[in-house]
């Protein structure tokens, strides 16, 4: 006997469960195009060769936990055979033992009783009362096997949307990194210090006025041997500027 029979009394609800599953199955594919495209065409173009890669990981992260919700709902949607034998399942007798009080007429105390007078059944009546009991007992069990699968789908589908969050939001990171990163690059200009450098050290004059010697902190043989890279500590005007000097005018120490 399948779970979806002809007077089933249960069928509606399980049909509803599965409405539900339905759409929410649709909802998922939905957002996953919409990631799918957004990953594609929006965020991975962004992230250049330094973060590519870990971006398509993230990414491919992403895609497979859609597809891995859009399957979990996918295998509620169908109907499956549930026969009354697997009313004889030592799982299935615990999920049904708190209602059996409401589904068990009062001559008959549990399922092994159940089982026993329908088997042993003395007429044809006998047989069709127990016969129907059986059934109402099965559909409820199908519909209560479906209930617990609905919510273990939930719950696995609630950490995939986790997994999700954490990887587009560690896309966007990447994003962010990637342009601030561009924004930072090398462009095209004409540097023109003065003769003798004279309009320069006018100019870093009038924009870091200060007392001879500048407290400054450096690294040695930077950019290249024989000079420092120079990040100005004081005066508060100037203080983190950074620039590269001959190693002739810089005096390591406090």
């Amino acid at each position: 006997m399948t779970d979806e029979t002809q007077g089933d009394r249960y069928a509606k609800a399980r049909a509803d469960l599965r409405d539900t599953a339905k759409w929410f199955a649709a909802a998922l594919a939905g957002l996953g195009a919409v990631l799918a495209g957004g990953l594609s065409f929006g965020i991975l173009p962004d992230l250049g060769e330094k973060h590519l890669g870990l971006g398509i990981v993230f990414g491919a992260v992403v895609v497979v936990a859609i597809l891995a919700a859009v399957m979990t709902m996918q295998e509620l949607l169908f109907p499956k055979a549930f026969s009354r034998d697997r009313l004889k399942q030592a799982s299935v007798q615990t999920m049904l033992n708190p209602y059996l009080d409401e589904l068990l007429p009062s001559d008959i105390g549990s399922l092994e009783d159940l089982w026993a007078k329908y088997e042993n059944a003395d007429s044809e009546q006998e047989t069709a009362r127990f016969r129907a009991i059986l059934s109402k007992v099965t559909s409820f069990a199908a519909y209560l096997t479906l209930q617990n699968q609905v919510r273990k789908a939930n719950r696995i589908i609630l950490v995939l949307f986790v997994v999700v969050c954490v990887c587009v939001a560690s896309l966007a990171y990447l994003q962010g990194l990637a342009k601030r990163e561009s924004g930072q690059s090398y462009v095209s200009l004409r540097f023109a210090p003065g003769k003798d450098w004279q309009d320069l050290a006018a100019a870093l004059s009038r924009a870091c006025p200060a007392s001879d010697p500048i407290s400054a902190e450096g690294l040695a043989d930077k950019p290249f041997e024989g000079w420092w890279t120079v990040r100005v500590k004081q005066p508060e005007a100037c203080a983190g500027a950074q620039f590269s000097v001959p190693a002739a005018i810089v005096m390591p120490g406090k």
